[in-house]
């Protein structure tokens, strides 16, 4: 019987469910696995473990720039850590490459500056070639945020429209909505996302929400939510923000989707200039709407020096949700924290 194309057939999608599979039967060339994609470490712990490995398996490093891993420490950097933190931070890193530490490390079978790890038959820690570029810090953070990767969900996404001002030679406008076209091209057909958008005058609901598989004025949601947001252009100042979320998740909490995670996504940047509603209003609205049988979260991503930035975080926290500040929107912060926020 001929076997069948496509992925084996596992316990699970683990490695070590795929590594039982190829050594587990005695006969490589029946095995239901013929190769998994390992660290050199994985491959020297496991082989060591194996009698007569090299009858069984070998190893191979692939050509070209390695990719490899800084151990044994990463210093942290961020406006949240207090100097005594940072001060700890690198005395335990420095502790972490003292010679008797990275002895460890090489024992465990990881290559350590100043050791020479031992091999087996089946691994010999050859000579590396140069290391695979990283890119400078936007580069890996754009990277990142365009491959997380996104589960189904149901997010109301709340936009300002009046978001002007130049940055990175376009609105800022302009790239937050080419963000979320980017981002909508990676979420699953089964999610459900909608859009509203405010200004200082009013708010509209654009799109309502519902799975991104279905038709919407005839044309799939999918592909209505891009052709409209890059059609948005910027409207002036002011915004009727806490007034609009106010709306937005009250319907949300109505509409609720069992078993996705919902969630409304606010875009703003302030000032919120409608007076029937402050921020302390805000908060206790969403308090007494926040329902625990019907969870909906609020993320928010404000630009810039929004003095509003307070209420936003509250809003935020007490719904469960997250709050991110961006300076601007021609970081690569934006595309990493609408991939986060926008499932």
């Amino acid at each position: 019987m001929g076997r069948s194309s496509g992925a084996p057939r596992l316990p699970d999608g683990s490695a070590a469910a795929a590594w039982d599979a190829l050594t587990g039967t005695g006969d490589p060339a029946t095995a239901a696995v013929h190769a998994v994609a390992l660290t050199e470490q994985q491959v020297l712990q496991r082989t060591s473990r194996l009698a007569d490995a090299n009858k069984i398996v070998a190893a191979w490093l692939p050509g070209g720039p390695v990719a490899a891993a800084d151990y044994p420490t990463v210093l942290l950097a961020g406006p949240w850590l207090g100097d005594e933190q940072l001060s700890g931070a690198s005395e335990f890193a420095r502790f972490m490459r003292e010679p008797d530490q990275l002895n460890q490390f090489a024992k465990a079978g990881f290559r350590a500056e100043g050791t020479s790890p031992r091999g087996n038959d089946v691994v010999g820690f050859p000579a590396l070639g140069a290391g695979l570029p990283l890119g400078d810090d936007a580069t890996r953070a754009a990277v990142a945020g365009a491959l997380a990767p996104a589960a189904a969900a149901s997010t109301t996404i709340m936009l300002s429209t009046a978001m002007g001002g130049d940055e990175g030679g376009r609105p800022r406008l302009t790239n937050v909505t080419a963000a979320l076209s980017d981002r909508l091209r990676s979420v699953p057909p089964r999610a459900s996302v909608g859009l509203w958008t405010f200004d200082g005058v009013g708010s509209a609901a654009a799109i309502p929400t519902g799975p991104l598989s279905e038709q919407w004025e005839g044309r799939p949601r999918s592909e209505a939510l891009p052709q409209l947001l890059g059609g948005l252009s910027p409207t002036g100042g002011g915004e009727v923000s806490f007034t609009t979320l106010r709306i937005v998740y009250a319907a949300a909490v109505a509409n609720y989707v069992p078993g996705q995670p919902n969630s409304v996504l606010v875009l703003t940047q302030g000032p919120h200039t409608d007076v029937t509603l402050d921020g302390p209003g805000l908060q206790d609205f969403v308090r007494s709407a926040t329902d625990p049988a019907r969870p909906v979260s609020i993320n928010v991503i404000d630009f810039g020096a929004d003095p509003d930035r307070p209420t936003w975080e509250a809003v935020a926290q007490i719904s469960g949700g997250t709050y991110r500040n961006i300076a601007t929107s021609a970081s690569a912060e934006l595309p990493s924290a609408v991939a986060s926020a926008l499932s």
